[in-house]
């Protein structure tokens, strides 16, 4: 019986080793201060997670000179 074709695997395809986001960074927030979080990621058109991530990198490169 020969065997039943394989199924083209669904979802965008795996990020190459190291571009994979894999570390997360939990921080503890008041209500007050995810709104205010929340409310600046929406005036950028980004979810919170990006528009947090974006702005704390572009900082931190400041603080240490990186690119």
């Amino acid at each position: 019986m020969p065997k039943p074709p394989r199924k083209k695997p669904t979802g965008r395809p795996r990020k190459p080793s190291g571009e994979a986001r894999d570390s997360i960074l939990q921080v503890r927030l008041t209500a007050a201060e995810r709104q205010l979080l929340d409310e600046a990621a929406r005036s950028k058109a980004l979810d919170t997670s990006a528009w947090v991530r974006s702005e704390v990198l572009a900082l931190a490169r400041q603080l240490v000179g990186g690119t």
